[in-house]
């Protein structure tokens, strides 16, 4: 069976249609949604998201957000999501050398805290897209 589930971020709609399965990056950890489940709401952490639809699974790195569920109807709105096709590794390997040279180099407050977020968008979509490419 299948519920609606919409994907948002501020710059798109990612996802907008029926499926049979989601599975998140929530902060208490991974977790997934089947039709007919019980309201409920928390917020994502940086991490793999995996859909199935027609039972083929699709693979996104999404970058923190909230979830949704009230009725069949899931709603993700997160700050960046993306298709593991639409993933550039080797842009993400840069932004992780570069994020890994910030905090080697000691930096104190918000230059830190941007990097650790930086290091941690780059090392999801790497991992996504070397996962998929390894499916394939």
């Amino acid at each position: 069976m299948a519920f609606h589930l919409q994907i948002l971020t501020p710059e798109r709609i990612v996802v907008d249609k029926n499926v049979e399965y989601i599975n998140v990056p929530a902060i208490e950890g991974f977790i997934g949604f089947l039709s007919n489940h019980s309201p409920f709401f928390t917020e994502l952490k940086s991490g793999e998201c995996v859909i199935k639809s027609d039972g083929k699974y699709c693979h996104y790195a999404l970058h923190e957000g909230y979830i949704s569920v009230y009725k069949n109807e899931v709603v993700v709105v997160a700050e960046a999501v993306e298709h593991a096709d639409e993933i550039d590794v080797e842009r993400a390997m840069r932004e992780k050398a570069n994020a890994e040279r910030v905090l080697a180099s000691k930096a104190k407050g918000l230059s830190t805290r941007r990097a650790q977020a930086a290091l941690e968008r780059s090392m999801t979509r790497i991992r996504v897209a070397r996962k998929v490419s390894r499916e394939r």
